[in-house]
């Protein structure tokens, strides 16, 4: 009669938050799997038989990080209310949000593989990707309030949604660097003034 494996001694959705602090705040490349296993406080066995190697268990890390640390993203760009209103309230909400005392300053998804070296490529097409999303959906609710009238037929809604993007991956770094969160504030003013016309419900 074959006997049951040992049950995990650990839990496994408490040691993949751990696992996303260490790349959240060292990157890719500098966090090493010795030292993953050990804030993740289990051994190299138990790493390699759960999560599988450590770019497996960095992809579940950064689908974790999207779901419960930039939910709020979404969030704010579905709600019913002027384009111009949405965009601010997110970069009001990112400045808070990337100066939390309670987890690492930043956006795991711009600092964690900012620089590569040329094997991983194709991890660092992936993070590219999940950036594009990012701007892909922002393009939609610029394209929604174009429809409404919010902005000018002509507007460059790609362009627009490509600006604000950029805006918060520099919020990001900014934040890594020790700005404050007044600082990023008055970024995220700025970068509204960019928007095209005077809209309901919001003034430059």
């Amino acid at each position: 009669m074959a006997t049951r494996g040992r049950p995990r001694s650990f839990n496994e959705d408490d040691a993949l938050d751990l696992a996303m602090r260490v790349f959240w705040e060292r990157g890719y490349e500098a966090a090493g799997v010795d030292d993953l296993a050990q804030a993740m406080g289990i051994s190299m066995s138990s790493f390699y038989s759960t999560f599988g190697d450590k770019e497996a268990l960095f992809l579940a890390s950064l689908k974790k990080y999207e779901t419960e640390k930039r939910g709020y993203a979404s969030t704010i760009l579905e709600r019913s209310e002027p384009a111009a209103v949405t965009f601010q309230n997110l970069f009001n909400e990112a400045a808070h949000q990337l100066t939390r005392a309670d987890q690492p300053r930043g956006c795991m998804l711009t600092l964690a593989l900012h620089n590569c070296s040329p094997e991983l490529e194709p991890l660092r097409n992936h993070l590219n990707e999940r950036r594009a999303a990012t701007v892909d959906a922002f393009e939609v609710r610029l394209k929604a309030a174009r429809k409404s009238r919010e902005l000018d037929d002509g507007t460059d809604v790609r362009g627009l949604a490509c600006f604000f993007a950029n805006t918060l991956q520099g919020m990001s770094l900014q934040a890594r660097a020790g700005a404050t969160r007044k600082d990023l504030i008055k970024i995220g003013r700025w970068a509204m003034k960019a928007w095209p016309c005077r809209s309901n419900g919001y003034d430059h």
